[in-house]
């Protein structure tokens, strides 16, 4: 039903005829919405006729409508059995300037029992003496869901957050109930009242009230407020101490106002004083330190903060601990304070807002993010934490650190130190409970390492009452223990999975796009190489092996074959050691030039380093002398091998192995030396696959693997010692070139 402005409704909805099979109470219910501006009135009306006149019985009138699609039931007492017609009655004396509407999506007519109505003013309040008692109040119903008086209440059912707590049987109609619940424990609870008569309980939904706080409001520490519930603002106090009329308020407003207590000197006098507090609930305090922490706005305003023994009557034992004379700029600013407090029993925390009323500030005190917490006094960090691995390379660590001076608390100097607790990678292994002194150093050796590895170390120092508030200070020692043991290779029949265990880095974080996707430019892993392709830029990338142990005095041979694929040129790159697992630390020992013509793995190139295992210098390159290999003279303990790719090209390496040297103690073996051929400085060997040649100081100087022959130009003359396996077997010879 559409109606436009300024007429006089007087329309009809009738429905088709109803038959009703008995009297009694039926429930009406309405599926229903009105225009954006609404009627005024619709009445429900009943009669044996479908004529305006022949709908004489009023049900009911409709003058309250919910702006959107809305159930509406509606309780009528039918007489008698028989047919029936139900209309609706659009009645709105004056229908307002823009019309209205009135939409009926459906009707529902089913039979009900009649029962009370709801009971509608009840009330809870708690004791002002903060016992766990809640006095609950109301007055029974006097009609019925239909309208009509009521007979008799059967019951009433009194819930506490849903569960029944009292039940009064066969109470007086209309009879005001008086009833006190002794709460469990002290908190904010929920009541309802049900109402029953011999048709069942009350129709629809109950009132629902919820209490005030109940018991004894004293809060526990830590505490925090952030002023978002109305419930907790509820514990705090207010006292106009001048009685001017003004003083603190909540505010869940926007801005400045969303969230806080709020004291607004705007409509004070020009130029009067506030002395206005603004007190916590009760808290249970013992003798020692408190951190009292909240945040402050309100240019030109002043304030103090101190403890209370009264919320009646603050000012005869307010402490202040602190003052805040004259906010100069605006914006919220958060102050730590650290209290001292030496009493015991109940205290407050309190603000007394003592600002003089201008215009020329925000004239108002905004307060907000409360938190107080119990601070026992505990030590600061300990300092200078280093660890270093045992020299002898057994499994042990030795840590070494300064102890604290200092307590979490200013001006508090550590008198003692109960225990220095150890965690290595996060577990505790030890605890000094002697010789620790403030100021002093201690040391402590782990000897309970299983494994060799990298190990990260923490000390955590303790007093009486605990440890730092702050992260214990850590170290990380590199490795401990000895590494892999040589010999050591890796090669294109062990797989990628064996290249896979050494560590890449990207040290110049540089990628290259592939179909929309971003790809790390630097080492990668194929079936039988690791490789680097460099693009258009120059590379800083590495790759670097698992660590490796290099006993002292011994000398190595490292063998590399490498190849340029898809090269236009020679690629270099750079061979490095380290005693860490970190490029930055790296040491390059030899540049190595892989020539073009290397350019598939079946061409690969070999190069030879000889390593001198000293403790008498640093990695240091010698070339070696007459067309021999270089020598690098390198530190005995764990060592790591690195790649370095720092130049624009495409490299793989196809494999490295590291062998002791030993002396080869080779006897010329006639047989053998009858089937190498030495011609044009090239060394041939018919039937061979692989061949290696030595000086006589056992240096590996030459190799071929897979060929049968081997180029010994370069080589200076003298007596070499040739070791080949031919046919599957292996033969030695000593040559002279």
């Amino acid at each position: 039903l559409s109606t436009t402005k300024n007429l006089v409704e007087d329309e009809y909805l009738v429905t088709p005829p109803l038959t009703v099979e008995e009297a009694g109470a039926y429930k009406v219910t309405l599926d229903f919405q009105v225009g954006y501006y609404g009627g005024e009135k619709l009445e429900l009306v009943l009669g044996k006729g479908k004529t305006a006149e022949e709908l004489n019985i009023p049900v009911q009138t409709i003058t309250s409508f919910k702006s959107s699609r809305s159930k509406y039931e509606i309780y009528v007492q039918i007489p008698e059995g028989g047919k029936y017609y139900l209309g609706l009655h659009a009645c709105s004396e004056n229908v307002p300037t823009n019309g209205c509407s009135y939409k009926l999506y459906g009707l529902n007519v089913e039979k009900t029992a009649i029962v009370p109505e709801q009971i509608t003013d009840l009330a809870a309040v708690p004791f002002a003496d903060m016992t766990n008692n809640v006095t609950l109040t109301w007055t029974n119903p006097t009609k019925t869901n239909i309208g009509t008086d009521l007979a008799a209440l059967t019951k009433v059912e009194l819930k506490r957050n849903g569960e029944v707590v009292k039940t009064f049987v066969s109470p007086a109609v209309g009879d005001s109930m008086n009833y006190v619940d002794n709460v469990p424990s002290s908190g904010f609870y929920e009541y309802q009242a049900l109402a029953y008569s011999e048709g069942g309980v009350a129709v629809g939904t109950p009132t629902t009230v919820r209490t005030a706080w109940v018991g004894d409001n004293t809060q526990t520490l830590p505490y925090e407020f952030k002023f978002n519930d109305p419930d907790q603002w509820a514990f705090y106090s207010v006292v106009d101490a001048n009685k001017d009329g003004h003083s603190w308020t909540y505010s869940n407003g926007t801005s400045y106002s969303s969230g806080c207590a709020v004291n607004d000197h705007s409509k004070m006098t020009e130029y009067s004083s506030c002395n206005d507090y603004l007190i916590t609930p009760p808290f249970d305090i013992k003798p020692g330190y408190y951190r009292f922490i909240y945040s402050y706005n309100g240019k030109g305003a002043s304030f103090k903060v101190g403890t209370v023994k009264s919320a009646s009557d603050p000012a005869a034992s307010f402490k202040q601990f602190r003052d805040v004379d004259y906010i100069k700029d605006y914006g919220y600013t958060a102050d730590t304070c650290i209290v001292k407090i030496e009493e015991s029993g109940k205290m407050y925390f309190a603000f007394q807002d003592y600002s003089i009323a201008s215009s020329s500030g925000t004239n108002k005190l905004y307060l907000k993010d409360i938190k107080i917490e119990y601070t026992p006094v505990v030590p600061e960090v300990a300092e200078g934490l280093t660890g270093t691995a045992a020299s002898d390379q057994s499994l042990s660590a030795t840590l070494t650190w300064v102890n604290p001076t200092k307590t979490n608390i200013e001006g508090i100097a550590l008198e003692t130190i109960t225990k220095a607790v150890i965690l290595r990678n996060g577990e505790n292994v030890g605890e000094v409970t002697e010789g620790l002194k403030p100021g002093l150093i201690s040391t402590w050796t782990d000897n309970t390492i299983k494994t060799p590895g990298q190990y990260t170390y923490s000390v955590e120092i303790y007093n009486a009452n605990g440890k730092s508030e702050h992260a214990a200070p850590s170290v990380l020692i590199d490795w401990v223990g000895g590494g892999l043991p040589l010999p050591y290779s890796v090669n294109v029949n062990d797989g990628s999975d064996s290249w896979r265990s050494w560590t890449i880095v990207n040290a110049n974080n540089d990628y290259r796009t592939i179909a929309g996707e971003q790809y790390a430019t630097t080492w990668e892993v194929s079936s039988n190489s690791i490789y680097y392709n460099s693009g258009k830029v120059q590379g800083d990338d590495w790759a670097m092996s698992p660590r490796l142990q290099f006993e002292n005095g011994s000398h190595l041979t490292v063998t590399i074959e490498s190849y340029a694929s898809q090269a236009d040129n020679d690629v270099t790159w750079d061979l490095a050691v380290a005693q860490a697992l970190d490029h930055t630390k790296m040491a390059t020992v030899k540049t190595i030039t892989t020539a073009a013509t290397a350019s598939s793995s079946s061409k690969a190139q070999t190069d030879v380093i000889q390593f001198n295992v000293t403790d008498e210098s640093l990695p240091t390159l010698v070339e070696g002398e007459g067309g021999t290999d270089p020598v690098v003279n390198v530190l005995p303990g764990v060592n790591v091998i690195g790649f370095h790719a720092n130049a624009i090209g495409e490299i793989h390496v196809k494999s490295i192995s590291i062998e002791k040297m030993t002396s080869t103690g080779v006897i010329d073996v006639t047989d053998a030396k009858k089937m190498m051929n030495i011609a044009g400085g090239v060394l041939s060997i018919d039937g061979a696959s692989e061949i290696a040649v030595y000086d006589i100081l056992g240096r590996k100087v030459a190799e071929s693997r897979g060929g049968e022959s081997i180029d010994l130009n370069g080589k200076s003359a003298g007596v070499y010692v040739v070791n080949a396996v031919v046919n599957g077997s292996r033969i030695s010879a000593k040559i002279s070139k």
